[in-house]
């Protein structure tokens, strides 16, 4: 992991425990008045836009992957949408992804060793709400479209570590589940409709299941 690499991961990092632990605050607060009665439309009505400002409309939050095991991955991709209508929001992200895997000898199956890799990129997603209050009060699931373009390491043909650039169209479905009035838990299933092409450098399967926090 060269020293840019390290430096881009600790500002995602960073970023991301920022958002994440100045919304957390915000959640709370709306969680202490969710029994009581409120002169601000937007509250009483979180469907509606009408009344919101651009910072109300403003989606943030970062979704999560950890694996661990013989091989280790960790997934950090923190986003910043926002609200086009009730139903549907588009927004950016950043992907930042660390893969440490053991190695074997295949001669004796005894470890040889390690390969790690860092790969990097960003994207563009747009959801939309198709059903709510289906399995909580204010429950949604959603459909999910993105465009992410991520640069990966992979072994070039003289045995060194080279970087490419793949893009991957993802579609699929979700659940957000309200933690507060603007906090939501997410999980979602992907499916990388560029799989194939990519198959032998992709740090990805061809279902990608995501977890994450937006506010």
């Amino acid at each position: 992991m060269n020293i840019s690499i390290k430096k881009l991961f600790r500002i995602i990092l960073v970023a991301s425990i920022c958002i994440l632990t100045m919304n957390v605050a915000d959640a709370q607060r709306y969680r202490d008045r969710s029994n009581q009665n409120s002169n601000d439309p937007s509250y009483d009505n979180p469907d509606s836009l009408s009344n919101m400002s651009f910072q109300d409309r403003l989606v943030k939050g970062a979704n999560f992957n950890l694996l661990l095991g013989s091989t280790t991955l960790i997934d950090i991709s923190p986003i910043l949408g926002y609200r086009l209508t009730p139903k549907l929001q588009a927004g950016i992200g950043l992907t930042y992804i660390y893969i440490n895997e053991q190695l074997y000898d295949p001669n004796t199956g005894n470890p040889s060793g390690h390969y790690q890799e860092t790969d990097y990129g960003g994207r563009l997603y747009a959801e939309y709400d198709i059903a709510k209050n289906v399995l909580s009060r204010n429950s949604r699931f959603f459909l999910h479209a993105e465009y992410e373009n991520l640069n990966v390491a992979y072994l070039n043909s003289f045995y060194q570590i080279d970087r490419m650039w793949i893009p991957s169209p993802y579609a699929g479905v979700g659940l957000r589940s309200p933690m507060g009035r603007k906090a939501f838990f997410n999980v979602s299933l992907l499916y990388n409709c560029n799989y194939t092409a990519y198959e032998n450098y992709n740090p990805n399967p061809i279902l990608v299941y995501r977890v994450g926090v937006t506010f």
